[in-house]
């Protein structure tokens, strides 16, 4: 039986959401049941049981925890979110507890501010909020 993941929440409804990293086979089918395809882990490691719902993708993005992501990064992050969105797509980010990095910015925000950062050549960290 598919159960949310702790502190699973949509941002933006049907579109993004954030939640703590999935322990559980179940949690990962409550995502694909509620319409996610995509999982982005914004962690040092990926969740167990991640290759438990063909349907779901996973995208892990290697941020050391406690630490700022990369430029590259960052832009990786918004590719993936970029490209769900022009296809429809709803996208659940993960952080180890579902707030610092799990809330790294919405789909629109993103965008903003990667432009942000290329015109002006901003670093920015992110914390626990």
């Amino acid at each position: 039986m598919a159960s949310a993941p702790h502190n699973f929440s949509w941002i933006e409804p049907k579109k993004l959401a954030g939640m703590a990293m999935p322990r559980l086979p179940a949690h990962y089918q409550y995502l694909y049941d509620n319409g996610i395809k995509h999982l982005i882990t914004l962690s040092e490691r990926k969740p167990p049981y991640h290759d438990t719902c063909p349907g779901l993708k996973i995208h892990h993005i290697k941020i050391d925890d406690f630490c700022p992501p990369s430029f590259e990064q960052i832009k990786r992050f918004l590719a993936i979110v970029e490209e769900a969105n022009a296809k429809g797509e709803e996208i659940e980010i993960v952080g180890l507890e579902g707030d610092a990095q799990g809330s790294l910015v919405n789909s629109s925000s993103a965008t903003m501010m990667l432009h942000k950062l290329e015109e002006q050549h901003l670093i920015f960290c992110l914390g626990s909020l």
